[in-house]
């Protein structure tokens, strides 16, 4: 599917929504990152299932990124557009690592 088909097809399933506010596309977006976190602590928690666990995450990550697309059709973004900002400010980020500096976590 092209972006413009993606578009469209997001548009016609949003009409058969009832109202939803932002807050409550947010409370979406929270929820289905917190299927996407499960499922990456139980990579860490249980090593031997970890391709189960990744597998599972596939479904959530995919939910997550269209919930993302509805919101930024609801406040008239341009979700490509947003994409290609995201990855030039990794780049600009990850040029500032390289001379600061990378994050450890521990």
């Amino acid at each position: 599917m092209d972006p413009v088909q993606k578009e469209q097809i997001l548009r016609e399933l949003k009409k058969q929504e009832p109202g939803t506010s932002i807050f409550f596309r947010a409370a979406i977006i929270a929820y289905e990152w917190g299927d996407v976190e499960k499922c990456l602590v139980r990579t860490v928690q249980d090593p031997e299932n970890r391709r189960l666990y990744i597998a599972e995450s596939k479904l959530h990550i995919a939910d997550l990124i269209t919930m993302i697309h509805v919101l930024c059709i609801e406040l008239g973004l341009n979700f490509t557009e947003l994409e290609e900002l995201g990855i030039e400010h990794l780049k600009e980020r990850y040029t500032e690592f390289k001379t600061k500096g990378w994050v450890e976590l521990k």
